[in-house]
């Protein structure tokens, strides 16, 4: 509720800053058809004392969704049903939900109902 984004035409560029402090704006370069859907860089190196990149780089990469709690948002914007991530199919258009997959293998002798730990 205390920040704003918008399509701004001249700079052909979304611009997103707080209310509280509307000096501070981040941009965003994507097309306004996309809406902002998706994975998306945001540049932060117009915002005044900004959290999102802790003093590194002043890009991040942010994804906006409209996606619903058991959905995966693809990269493009897309929703898929989350039981479709990582599942060896590609669902996504853009192929994202394949993207990092990663299978846990563990020994026979690994015993699931005691939690590890470490002495130190």
């Amino acid at each position: 509720m205390s920040s704003v984004i918008f399509y701004e035409m001249d700079i052909e560029k979304w611009v997103w800053y707080s209310r509280k402090d509307n000096k501070s704006m981040a941009t965003i370069s994507a097309l306004e058809t996309t809406l902002l859907l998706g994975l998306r860089k945001v540049d932060f190196s117009g915002v005044i004392n900004d959290a999102c990149t802790d003093g590194g780089t002043p890009f991040a990469d942010i994804k906006f969704s409209t996606c619903k709690q058991d959905q995966f948002t693809c990269y493009d914007g897309q929703c898929i049903d989350i039981e479709h991530r990582c599942d060896e199919n590609t669902n996504c258009a853009d192929k994202s939900d394949e993207e990092d997959c990663r299978m846990i293998y563990m020994k026979e002798n690994y015993k699931k109902t005691v939690a590890p730990f470490r002495k130190h």
